[in-house]
């Protein structure tokens, strides 16, 4: 990763500027083509055009090798095709200037058009002849080239594989910088007007003799409409997005469709880069300043929802607030320079209330970029009861403002039903919904030679039956429902229902077996106090329990202290996984316990009734009526306690929990799969220009 100015860095996707065509000398191993490119340099580039043939010849290279590349049938005569574009506009230099400049008269007919491109035609295959003739190439190779230079404008369809690739890599030339801006000076157009009308003519059928041709022309119209530059011939001029969140590659649920976005938009035919925060893991572009985890940003998040404040009024609130926003906006604007996004996406940047000053940041920079955008919003800072209550006036006008705010250009998508309802109700915005999603056509999590060491790794017995904590520990997750179940399990009432049998999933459960708690996800900083909590709360009731955090990570990887598991390696070793969120803003670990084929124990959060449950899928409930006790944590009753033990036991013995487990498999592959986020990516990108060509 190069560092620039301390407001962001970039990474290994920052583009790289300063690439010119391709070496003409070195594309033929033939003495006489570097005597003829000499020769004929005299002739080149007569119609206001430098680096006309050096650029016709470079696509010609790039489309002979995407032919060979698509075609069974790839026979191509390199050498004829080369010389061809080369030589093929060498004619317009026997022709006067003002009979050259006529061509781009706006009052040109057609048949003056016509008669003067076949003019030049016709005096370029005399020319090139006799260029050739020169440096002793044959009659035969002569003929072949001239053949492709008679008609290269003016012929109707295509001769031969070299003479489609010829008229393509000739129209190619006005797609790219020079020769877009070529044709603006000559037409006197402007750079919208003029890719309107080239869009026009290319989407013509017979216009282009490879469909990459065409793919080509019009993602690069895209940018040049826009007055934005392009790559040289055979650069990847892709639509590109850029992902931004606070921090990315990390396992929360957040992070996790991030990378699912990423990963759906590279197939469909985009370049993606990732912008975060410090500590994010595979991001292109890191902003120290959009760090939400810093004294300065908690200070601010704390202050401007009533806690605890270290600023003595208003007007030293905002000045922070402002002063941490500019510097994330330095980043922002560095970032949007360096990678020219066609579409950009935003993750709860205009939502969340740990860091609003990032709101202001992005506002004011994708207001000044005026690029199509969608901003997905995972929960909402009025949902959260840390965030509920604005501290003054001030901030209640910032957050009016900014969180979210309305940019021309950006639609606005939320994960659940409920969240769409609120936020239209509030801010008069319809947004899209955004399920959380899952690649249900992968290879089913197993255990394998990689992470059949985990349990050991770990110190846990393969005879204990596992429960599952898949997500982050914080306080709105409502883990600490979960350990009074399990130690009720592990009493003998429980345990000798199962000793001596065997689990839906083949485990043969022993005398020595007892249901063990374990805890895949990291704390957040303020969490910790809840953490400690919960964990006295498991060690007061005896429950065996696990933290695997510091072995997960969103990949596999292998360090000193030993192998790094994925977040999904933990699924093919648990028996039950718990999901007892007491908020979701939809439900990320419950969806991947459904494609691991894992009974779940759910708390019925209300987005879970108003969006999953309708579905029907089949869960163990631990029903809606948790109350707060002490050190705030939810509790269940003994009753709603004992009818979960025993349905624990009867998914864990039935023989029809596979086929149970197998039905809601099908019921998230219908209506959470990669399918379904595709056709939501290319819905929310309906307004990008040019994206719908991918």
């Amino acid at each position: 990763m190069k560092s620039t100015p301390e407001d962001c860095f970039f990474g290994e996707k920052s583009l790289i500027s300063g690439c010119t065509t391709m070496n003409m000398k070195l594309l033929l191993n033939d003495p006489r083509w570097e005597s003829l490119i000499k020769l004929s340099l005299p002739y080149q580039d007569s119609r206001r055009d430098s680096g006309h043939a050096e650029t016709v010849t470079s696509w010609a290279v790039v489309l002979m090798e995407e032919y060979k590349a698509i075609s069974e049938d790839a026979s191509v005569d390199k050498e004829v095709l080369l010389i061809a574009a080369f030589l093929h506009d060498i004619g317009w230099s026997q022709i006067s200037e003002e009979a050259r400049l006529r061509l781009f008269d706006s009052d040109l007919s057609a048949s003056e058009e016509d008669t003067l491109r076949l003019a030049h035609e016709k005096q370029g295959v005399e020319l090139a002849g006799k260029l050739m003739g020169m440096v002793g190439y044959s009659k035969k190779l002569i003929d072949s080239v001239c053949t492709l230079i008679l008609g290269h404008d003016t012929r109707e369809g295509f001769l031969s594989v070299e003479d489609g690739i010829l008229q393509d890599a000739d129209k190619l030339w006005m797609v790219t910088d020079a020769g877009f801006s070529a044709d603006l000076m000559r037409r006197g157009l402007s750079s919208s007007v003029w890719a309107g009308i080239l869009r026009t003519r290319f989407l013509k059928d017979d216009i282009f003799y490879l469909p990459v041709s065409r793919k080509r022309a019009l993602r690069r119209l895209l940018r040049l409409g826009q007055g934005r530059s392009v790559l040289p011939p055979g650069g990847d001029e892709s639509p590109r997005v850029l992902i931004c969140h606070y921090r990315v590659g990390w396992t929360d649920g957040v992070s996790l469709e991030i990378e699912k976005r990423q990963a759906v938009l590279e197939e469909m035919g985009f370049r993606v880069a990732l912008l975060g925060g410090p500590g994010s893991t595979g991001a292109d572009y890191v902003i120290p300043a959009l760090d939400f985890d810093t004294d300065e940003a908690r200070n601010i998040s704390r202050s401007a929802f009533g806690g605890e404040s270290d600023f003595e009024n208003e007007e030293e609130l905002s000045e922070a607030v402002l002063n941490l926003s500019d510097r994330v906006e330095a980043g922002v604007r560095a970032a949007f320079s360096d990678w020219d996004p066609d579409f950009i996406l935003l993750h709860n940047i205009f939502s969340h209330g740990r860091h609003i000053a990032a709101a202001r940041a992005f506002t004011r920079a994708l207001e000044d970029f005026n690029r199509p955008a969608l901003t997905t919003h995972h929960d909402f800072y009025w949902e959260r009861d840390d965030f509920k209550n604005p501290a003054n006036q001030w901030v209640e006008g910032f957050l009016a403002k900014y969180v979210p705010p309305v940019i021309p250009g950006m639609r606005h998508a939320v994960i659940n039903s409920l969240a769409a309802r609120n936020l239209l109700s509030r801010t008069g915005i319809d947004a899209m919904i955004f399920p959380d999603t899952l690649d249900f056509s992968v290879e089913p999590w197993v255990q394998d030679d990689y992470n059949n060491q985990l349990l050991k790794d770990f110190d846990l017995s393969s005879d204990d039956i596992f429960i599952l904590q898949a997500t982050r520990i914080v306080r709105r997750k409502g883990i600490e429902l979960i350990p009074p179940i399990i130690s009720k399990l592990n009493t003998p009432e429980y345990l000798r229902q199962l000793i001596g049998k065997r689990l839906y999933n083949g485990k043969f459960v022993t005398e020595k077996s007892k249901f063990v708690f374990l805890l895949a996800g990291y704390a957040e900083l303020e969490a910790e106090t809840y953490r400690q909590d919960f964990i006295r709360e498991m060690e007061s009731l005896g429950v065996p329990y696990r933290f695997l955090r510091t072995r997960i990570a969103a990949e596999r990887a292998t360090q000193e202290e030993g192998k790094i598991y994925s977040l999904f390696d933990t699924y093919p070793h648990a028996d039950l996984v718990s999901y007892p969120s007491i908020y979701e803003g939809w439900g990320n670990q419950f969806i991947e316990a459904v494609f691991a084929r894992c009974p779940v124990i759910v708390y019925e959060y209300p987005v879970y009734k108003s969006d999953i449950k309708p579905k029907g899928y089949q869960v163990v409930s631990l029903g809606d009526s948790a109350l707060l006790g002490e050190k705030n944590l939810y509790t269940l009753s003994e009753d709603i306690i004992t009818r979960v033990c025993d349905e624990v036991i009867g998914w864990l013995l039935s023989e029809e929990t596979p086929c149970r487990l197998e039905e809601n498999f099908e019921l998230a592959k219908s209506n959470n799969s990669y399918d379904y986020l595709r056709e939501l990516m290319r819905r929310s990108m309906a307004h990008c220009e040019g994206c719908e060509n991918l």
